[in-house]
């Protein structure tokens, strides 16, 4: 039992020691894990230089140029009133919109003009006794030298005539004047914002009748950048610009020529943005009139820019733009962006003629990259 205890552990070294040594005296070759880089595949466009015609969009609503709140300037019933005077209703310049009680008005004419012939007696009255005096005293032999006493030729009495005479004119004047003014007309071509009257209702000076606005010229105001404004700005006067409206009717889009009118003195509290004043002439003309208080989309056309390339905004992969090289790998070039709209971008710097540009969307694409060139699309940078 003793001699087992010895021989186990002795026997179990030794058949260690043999399986370590044959473990150790076999070949062990490492495998190498080599990894060979795949290329992408891309689809690419070469790109051209282009003298390219740009436009600046914004939006704004219709305004009225001319508005105008009609008052009464005398007191009076109300009459009558035009079918037209409502909200909506059509006026030419110069057309009836209602009528006031006249009659007082009328009496007053009456008065005016008969006071007008009293005071033109009296004056051919006082020019005959003023003739008679004026030849009694040359008759008289006091005349030798010495001028008349302006009593004795009666021009008291002449001036006062002639005084009381224009008097009598303005008198005249101002009765026909209120008689005029029981007639409110249209001030100029317009339509119904708002009427504050109705038939039979006592009026007074200065009450507000009727709200117009004008419909020979519209207004819209577009807020811009001061970049859009600058580049408007080049190669021309703002005034020369070709501007066009873009409303849409029902479903119906209608396009309206504009012009601008001027630039505001000032910025826009909310965002630092120009405000530009455009003007549609005849608004109202045509199959579909423009309506104040449409919400409309407005166009501005600006010089063309010279040699630019003009890039669809889906060749961009996360804001970065990649061409390929001659050794087929992945550049990403420094880029002067000078302008943008819906869909395309602009770009004077960077890019050059005949450059590849790859127009497929990639995955965490780096610089450097092998690619593989696939069908090209010939739509990715036509605006």
């Amino acid at each position: 039992m003793n001699k087992m205890k010895i021989i186990l552990p002795l026997l179990f070294l030794v058949l260690g020691g043999i399986a370590v040594k044959t473990l150790g005296s076999r070949e062990r070759t490492p495998k190498k894990n080599e990894r060979k880089q795949s290329a992408v595949p891309v689809e690419t466009l070469k790109v051209s230089l282009v003298k390219a015609p740009f436009s600046v969009q914004s939006e704004g609503t219709v305004l009225a140029v001319d508005a105008t709140a009609i008052s009464a300037q005398v007191s009076g019933r109300v009459t009558a009133l035009s079918p037209a005077l409502k909200t909506g209703g059509r006026f030419k310049k110069g057309e009836v919109m209602l009528r006031l009680d006249e009659r007082d008005y009328q009496a007053r004419v009456t008065q005016a003009e008969a006071g007008l012939e009293r005071a033109n007696m009296e004056l051919a009255l006082t020019e005959q006794r003023r003739s008679v005096a004026q030849t009694e005293y040359l008759s008289s032999g006091l005349a030798k030298g010495n001028t008349a006493h302006p009593l004795a030729q009666h021009e008291p009495q002449w001036r006062a005539a002639k005084a009381a005479m224009a008097s009598a004119k303005a008198g005249l004047s101002l009765a026909r004047l209120a008689l005029e003014r029981t007639v409110l007309r249209a001030p100029y071509d317009c339509l119904v914002r708002k009427r504050n009257v109705g038939l039979g209702e006592v009026v007074g000076p200065g009450r507000q009748l009727v709200m117009v606005a004008g419909t020979a010229i519209f207004e819209v105001l577009v807020a811009l950048a001061p970049k859009q404004l600058a580049l408007l700005r080049k190669g021309g006067g703002l005034e020369q610009r070709k501007v066009t409206v873009h409303s849409r009717v029902g479903s119906q889009d209608v396009l309206y020529t504009a012009r601008i009118d001027r630039i505001e003195g000032e910025l826009e509290p909310l965002g630092r943005l120009a405000r530009i004043a455009l003007r549609i002439d005849a608004p109202m003309s045509g199959e579909a009139p423009l309506l104040l208080g449409s919400f409309v989309q407005v166009r501005i056309a600006g010089t063309p820019f010279e040699s630019v390339v003009v890039v669809a905004e889906k060749a961009f992969n996360n804001g970065r733009l990649f061409t390929v090289d001659s050794e087929d790998r992945l550049q990403q070039p420094e880029l002067k962006i000078v302008h943008r709209r819906p869909g395309f971008v602009f770009i004077g710097a960077g890019l050059n003629d005949g450059d590849e540009l790859v127009v497929s969307r990639l995955r965490n694409p780096i610089a450097g990259t092998k690619v593989k060139r696939l069908n090209v699309d010939a739509k990715a940078s036509k605006p």
